[in-house]
Parts: C-alpha cells; sequence; structure tokens
C-alpha cells in the first residue's frame, strides 16, 4: 500500500517536471467545482459583477470585430492607468487594430471605462481553468498578447504559446518573497514561467537578470510606465469638498496602509496632537474590509473617527481625530488638499509586502514617505529619491510628518518628467513597431483555430 502510494506521488511529481501543459491543464479541470464555488463567494462579497460573471468563464459578452486584435490584460486600478500611454501609442501607429482589455477587478473595470471608454473593448479575465481558457481564446483570437507587470496565468500561457500567438510581458514587477518561490518551483519541478513570453519587458537591469534566469528568452529594458500615466482623477467639485471638510486644519495621510501600520499612525497622531490641537489624521488601508480593525484601534485609544462612506456627501468640516476613507476611487481628492503622504506596505519588516506606489501623490507634488520596504518599487527610487522620502521606524515617520505638515508647500515642488517621457516614448514606440510587423496576417492563425 505504501509502495503504490509512493509511485503514485512519484508518477505525479515526475508528471508535473516534465508535462506541465498537461498537468495544469488536469489540475484545473479538477479544480473546478472548488474555483465554481470561490466565485459564488466572490459576487456575495461584492468582488465580482454578476451580470457579467460568464466572463469569468470565458464565455464573452460582447462581439468580435473583423481584423487584428491585440488582447492587453491588467488586474487591477494602478496596471491599468500606467499602460494607457502603451496603448495610445498602439493606436497612433495602427489605428485600425481592436484592443481587446482585460481586468480582473471591479475597480479597473471602472477605471477603463472612465479613462477608455469605447476606444477598447472590456472583458473580465476568465479564470486559468484550460477550457474557459481555450473558449476565451478561440473566440477572441488575438493576434498579439500584453499582459502588465506580474501576471502569470499557466493555463492561459500554454495555451496561447500552443496555438502561436506571440505573448510580451510589459512592466515587470518582481518582489524578493515572489522570486524565492519561483526559484523553488525552478529547482524541484523545472518550471521556468517567463519562458513562456516572447519578449519581457522589464524596467531595470536588475530585474532583467532575474527574469532571464526564469526562463526568458529576451529581457529588454522599457522605463516603468507608471511614471508617464496620468494623475488619479480629481473633479473640481471632489476637491472643493474636500478642501472644505478639512477646514483648515493641518492634516497628513496614510495610504495603502497594512495590519500594524494603523497602529503607528496613531500613535503618531497622539504624539503631535499635543503639538498641533487641530490635528487631522486621514487613513486609506490597502484593503477596505480592515475597516472595522481600524475603528477598533480608534476607540482602544480613545480617538473619534469619521468615515468617508458617512460624512462626505454631507461635506461639512470634520472635527473628529481620525478620518478613515472606506471607499476605492477617492484618493485624487485626497493628494489635491493634503501634501505630507506616507505609503504603507513599507514600515513593518518581514511582511514580503514591498511597499505601494509612491508615484500617485508624487503626481499630486505631495512630500511622499514611506518605510525602507519598497522592494516592489526600487528601480524607481534613483529617479524619484529627490521626491521620496525613506525613514527606518516610527520615530523618524513622526519627525517627518511634524516638519512636512508645518513647513511643506506643494506649490513650491515641481517634478520634471519631460526628459522620462521622452526616453519612455522612444522606446515604447520602437516596442511596438517591432512586435508589430506582423499584424495584418490574420489569415494562417484563424484557419488554426478552426482546425483545433
Amino acid at each position: 500500500m505504501i509502495i503504490s502510494l509512493l509511485l503514485i506521488l512519484l508518477s505525479c511529481y515526475l508528471a508535473l517536471r516534465k508535462l506541465q501543459r498537461k498537468s495544469c491543464a488536469v489540475i484545473s479541470v479538477l479544480l473546478l467545482p472548488f474555483v465554481k464555488l470561490y466565485i459564488k463567494k466572490r459576487i456575495r462579497d461584492n468582488l465580482e459583477d454578476p451580470e457579467r460573471c460568464d466572463e469569468r468563464l470565458g464565455i464573452p459578452s460582447k462581439e468580435r470585430p473583423e481584423g487584428d486584435l491585440v488582447w492587453v490584460h491588467a488586474v487591477s486600478v494602478g496596471e491599468t492607468l500606467s499602460v494607457i500611454p502603451f496603448l495610445n501609442i498602439i493606436k497612433s501607429i495602427h489605428e485600425n487594430v481592436t484592443i481587446l482589455f482585460t481586468t480582473t477587478t471591479l475597480t479597473a473595470r471602472n477605471a477603463v471605462e472612465k479613462r477608455l471608454g469605447d476606444k477598447v473593448i472590456h472583458q473580465f479575465m476568465p479564470f486559468d481553468v484550460y477550457f474557459w481558457v481555450k473558449r476565451f481564446v478561440q473566440y477572441w483570437k488575438p493576434n498579439i498578447v500584453f499582459f502588465v507587470e506580474s501576471e502569470i496565468w499557466p493555463n492561459v500561457l500554454f495555451y496561447l504559446n500552443k496555438e502561436a500567438i506571440p505573448v510580451y510581458l510589459l512592466n515587470t514587477r518582481i518582489s524578493h518573497k515572489t522570486l524565492d518561490r519561483m526559484f523553488t518551483l525552478q529547482k524541484y519541478f523545472n518550471v521556468m514561467p517567463y519562458k513562456h513570453f516572447k519578449e519581457v519587458f522589464v524596467p531595470s537591469e536588475e530585474v532583467g537578470r532575474y527574469v532571464r534566469r526564469l526562463g526568458a528568452p529576451n529581457a529588454t529594458l522599457l522605463p516603468n510606465m507608471k511614471i508617464i500615466s496620468d494623475k488619479l482623477p480629481c473633479t473640481t467639485n471632489d476637491a472643493i469638498t474636500t478642501k472644505g471638510m478639512i477646514n483648515g486644519r493641518k492634516a497628513w495621510l496614510a495610504v495603502s496602509t497594512h495590519e500594524g501600520e494603523e497602529e503607528i499612525v496613531i500613535d503618531i497622531h497622539k504624539e503631535l496632537k499635543n503639538k498641533y490641537s487641530n490635528l487631522l489624521t486621514v487613513i486609506a488601508a490597502r484593503h477596505t474590509d480592515r475597516v472595522p480593525e481600524i475603528i477598533e484601534i480608534c476607540n482602544t485609544e480613545g480617538l473619534s473617527y469619521s468615515l468617508y462612506s458617512d460624512v462626505f456627501d454631507e461635506g461639512d468640516p470634520i472635527e473628529t481625530d481620525i478620518y478613515i476613507i472606506d471607499a476605492m476611487g477617492v484618493l485624487g481628492m485626497l493628494f489635491e488638499n493634503i501634501s505630507t503622504v506616507f505609503v504603507g506596505g513599507s514600515l513593518i519588516k518581514g511582511t514580503g509586502i514591498g511597499g505601494h506606489n509612491v508615484i500617485e501623490p508624487i503626481k499630486f507634488m505631495c512630500n511622499v514617505v514611506t518605510g525602507l520596504y519598497t522592494d516592489n518599487f526600487r528601480d524607481l527610487y534613483d529617479y524619484l529619491k529627490e521626491s521620496w522620502t525613506k525613514v527606518q521606524g516610527k520615530p523618524e515617520l513622526l519627525e517627518f510628518v511634524s516638519n512636512s505638515i508645518t513647513h511643506y508647500n506643494k506649490k513650491s515642488c515641481k517634478l520634471d518628467m519631460a526628459q522620462y517621457k521622452m526616453q519612455w516614448t522612444k522606446a515604447a514606440t520602437r516596442i511596438s513597431r517591432a512586435t508589430f510587423r506582423h499584424l495584418g496576417s490574420n489569415s494562417r492563425r484563424r484557419s488554426m483555430y478552426s482546425q483545433g
């Protein structure tokens, strides 16, 4: 019995190591009942659009136009906004091409509809189940595929490779924690995740070295797209309302915070309140479902709080110690009115988070501070170090906030991106022309699909 079990396990191991494409397909099908349960849970948690849930099964909700089609996939809002300049270059060079834009989050869907409208066809990305992926690809028949940042879906990549559809990865981002996992998979299962991309575009030579070790046949330097993406949206009315709510109080903003960081932020508020009696601290956690935890901290520390969802529509001046943001898509109006910004996911060692996007507040000329642990954006630091401060812990963060809310004036700050934009545009244009040479030759691929 034991020998039989060991032989089965050995067979599974060899299959995973030698027959990765078939193994991933079989595993995805076996997990299908659990994936369906997961989708139902996401619908209950308001993480899926129930009216468009079929798209997650690879069932299209829109018609495919005739002609060439480029598929671009970005997970969430940050990736979506970062890739817009690249889409503009695609359309300027190939104006008749159709762009299929997929996302996995509702907020990203909203960003696509608001920023791109009918310039693209939006669909939700199907879950990585072999038959759903096959249905999706056979319907849309993309000529070229671009994934943004860190998206690696085994069945999608295997199937696109099988159909000889070139796949490119833009703005590649890898944390040290992810690298450790990838090198472990490479060692024990011979998994080379980047070998399935025709080309991987990296924001730094350091990232390029990593992806080559993990199988990338080509790694090309393309400056980080996030720097030249548009500012977060902020309407004049929302900005004016927010300014009236702050009502001249000294204020600072902690965004994308994680567990453990809110306690530090609130401790700093308590200490600074002795110096600035009208201090307002605004907290926008990375995940809004953690708002109850922040409320509990406020109650424990004896601080008053108000929620964005409760008070913004009224627009009255905020009179509480802490203003908690419990909605998505509102950071633009806060960056417009609050000059001192701490970006979380960066202050506590060993979390593996690697920091979050500092570029968004920098574009509003805010005085930005993070902790030391910002591996996700290490390629940006040399360029942005004059607009971004790193601190070691609570004492340094407290000192930074105190000085910033007293002396910093964003009107005197200017971020010059002209040279960087010119460098990025030249690189992106060259890449677009090179990778799109085979557009217009759809006939061979269409026949392949009809045969498959």
